[in-house]
This record gives C-alpha cells, structure tokens and sequence, in this order.
C-alpha cells in the first residue's frame, strides 16, 4: 500500500471520503465457508459424543438393574431379618449386649414384666430440644 504526499493512504480518495479499493470478497467467502464447515464438524463431534455418552449411560443402567435384580436383593433383604429376628448374636460385645429371637424374648418379658421407666413423655418433652 503506497502513500502519498500527504501522509494517506495511496488508495484513499480525499474527494470521495472512503477508500476506492475493495476488500477482496474471494477471501471473505472463503472465510465464511470454511468457519460454516469448522461450525458443523464441531457441532456434528459433540452430538456424537453426547449419543455415546447417552447410549453408555443406559447401557450401565440396564446392567446394574440386571445385576441388582430388585426382586432378590429385597428377598435377600427380608431373609437377613428374618434371620436376625430368630437368632442369637452380640449387639456389642464389649458392653454385654445380646440379640435374642424374637419369640424367647416375648416370653422374656411375660415372666419378668416390663422394666419400670418413667413412663410415657408428654408431647412437650417430646418435641423440646433437650430431652431429659
């Protein structure tokens, strides 16, 4: 770009207050297109790793409902209570406490009554914080 005596701008007209040669519209064009395709190949590679993600994701679901089949984990569930409920077994060891079935602990209570406690709390002494 060649300047002129004044300073500007060889290809700026002073009479017409705006340069008279063009931008190159080849150049520009070429821009555009190749920022469109830039724009779809980068969209088009997140919408491929979200489906994968996606398809991965219900994959993992699928396999952890098949392998944790609701159905014998809850029946797995109800037998180890109802294990616990028939059984003897330490509670803590260290502090003397036993589980006993159920059922012995019933007649437990029916020949030696139930403890005495103070009783039933009001709904007061329920609800308050600090709990005597």
């Amino acid at each position: 770009m060649g300047h002129s005596d004044h300073g500007t701008p060889a290809d700026f007209n002073n009479e017409l207050g705006y340069e008279t040669r063009d931008a190159s519209t080849r150049a520009l064009l070429y821009f555009g297109i190749m920022l469109v395709l830039f724009l779809v190949a980068v969209i088009l590679s997140m919408l491929g790793i979200f489906d994968r993600w996606v398809t991965e994701t219900a994959t993992k679901e699928k396999q952890a409902i098949f392998k944790d089949d609701i159905y014998a984990v809850l029946h797995n569930l109800r037998a180890s209570e109802q294990d616990t409920l028939e059984s003897y077994g330490w509670v803590d060891r260290k502090a003397g406490v036993v589980r006993v079935p159920i059922e012995r602990a019933f007649e437990l209570v029916l020949e030696r009554g139930l403890p005495k406690g103070k009783g039933p709390q009001t709904d007061i002494q329920l609800n308050s914080r600090e709990k005597k």
